[in-house]
């Protein structure tokens, strides 16, 4: 192997070999021609945006170069900065600048009130409450004496005033006067048939007719939840009452009337009701006084409203009898009124706070007015609105308990209101 052969060297042909390219002499022009044709080519833009003209041909630029020193027959060209006119719309730096500055400028206005703003509404609230505080830091003169002794409390009245709606007021007989039945018991009925009486007051007052069924010695509840003929009683409670004058079946009322000597006026009072036209009566009053919490009757079932049983279960069946047989009349609960209660040891209690085993005075008023409002009647709060804890010995015997002449009046003050006398 030769010395060729080691350096990995082979021998090319003469005709193989690249021959040396000759120079070639190109004029400046025709370099930049060259240079044009290697460029890719662009976008055609229209004649619009090209500014050439609808013939094709670009439009003479004016001369804007000049020409210079040359060099090997060669002229170099500068061109001079001119002042080419820019698209419509585009914007230059400064003025674009300028605006920025501007809305920057007025963002820190806007800012600068929204401050201010906030300021000045902390500022008014703290000199509005500076004021009230200075105000009230003076205080006012007051005609509180703190060593005065009183017994006397503000009451508020629970009445439940309720009128009849025009259809069913429509139902009733138009007869120039004012029919008002009474069911009740001793308030009611001690002074029957007096001048003075409840009844006959409030006849006076209304100018109506009174019809006064009250029976002594009776109560609002049942003691039997079914008759006993051992406790003929019962027969003249307000349920047994509201049962027969509904039904129109007097039997049980007369047959017991004939023996009971609870009230000596029991058989007059049965053959009134037998004899009387409830389809001409317009008011129903309902008034019992303090009895049944005297004598321990059960107030109210906790589960049941219209257990028979309790007073309020009595109460609210009775009113549904009438409702439903008498649907025109307008029936009104008269409460108890205030009074005091001998207790255990003969001793007076006020019926604001004795409690019987049942509840004060106070919670079966309560109980009543409760249930008038759940059966839609009217209710008057003789407990706090007609004779209270405050002005009983003006309206009260001395015993505490029984309604003297003024008294009387005042219960039937009260009703006749309601009425609208």
């Amino acid at each position: 192997m030769n010395k060729k052969q080691k350096n990995n060297e082979f021998d090319i042909p003469d005709f193989m070999r690249k021959m040396p390219e000759k120079p070639v002499h190109t004029s400046p022009a025709e370099e930049s021609d060259s240079q044009t044709a290697r460029q890719p080519a662009k976008k055609k833009k229209s004649a619009a945006g090209t500014g050439r003209s609808k013939s094709g041909q670009r439009p003479k630029r004016p001369a804007a170069h000049k020409t210079t020193g040359h060099k090997s027959g060669a002229r170099r060209i500068t061109h001079q900065k001119t002042n080419a006119r820019r698209p419509a719309g585009s914007k230059s730096g400064s003025s674009r600048t300028s605006a920025d500055r501007k809305r920057r400028r007025k963002q820190q206005q806007i800012s600068l009130y929204i401050h201010l703003g906030f300021v000045a509404l902390i500022l008014l609230i703290a000199i509005v409450g500076i004021v009230k505080l200075i105000r009230w830091n003076r205080g006012k003169e007051s005609d509180y004496d703190p060593n005065e002794v009183t017994t006397e409390f503000d009451t508020e009245s629970e009445d439940y005033p309720l009128s009849l709606d025009a259809a069913t007021a429509a139902m009733q007989k138009d007869d120039g006067v004012t029919s008002i039945l009474l069911l009740g018991n001793g308030s009611l009925a001690r002074e029957k048939g007096k001048e003075d009486s409840i009844g006959a007051q409030l006849e006076k007052l209304t100018g109506g007719k009174v019809y006064d069924a009250s029976l002594n010695h009776t109560y609002l509840s049942v003691k039997n939840a079914v008759y006993e003929e051992s406790y003929p009683a019962d027969v003249f409670s307000l349920y047994w009452l509201s049962q027969c004058i509904t039904s129109g079946d007097y039997t049980l009322l007369e047959d017991n009337a004939r023996t009971w000597d609870g009230d000596e006026s029991v058989q007059e009072t049965v053959e009134m009701l037998k004899n009387l036209d409830m389809s001409a009566i317009d008011v129903l009053v309902i008034m019992y006084d303090s009895h049944d919490y005297e004598d321990k009757r059960m107030l109210a079932s906790p589960y049941d409203n219209e257990l028979p049983v309790t007073c309020c279960g009595c109460l609210l069946q009775s009113i549904y009898l009438f409702k439903q047989a008498y649907p025109h009349i307008r029936i009104i609960v008269s409460s108890p009124y205030f009074n005091y209660i001998e207790d255990d040891n003969d001793e007076l209690q006020p019926g604001s706070t004795y409690d019987m085993g049942q509840g004060t005075l106070a919670d079966y008023m309560i109980a009543y007015k409760n249930i008038a409002v759940e059966a839609e009647v009217s209710f008057i709060d003789h407990y706090f609105g007609t004779i209270n804890e405050d002005n009983y010995a003006q309206y009260l015997q001395d015993d505490k308990e029984r309604l003297n002449s003024d008294g009387r009046y005042a219960i039937a003050q009260r009703i006749a209101s309601f009425i609208g006398a």
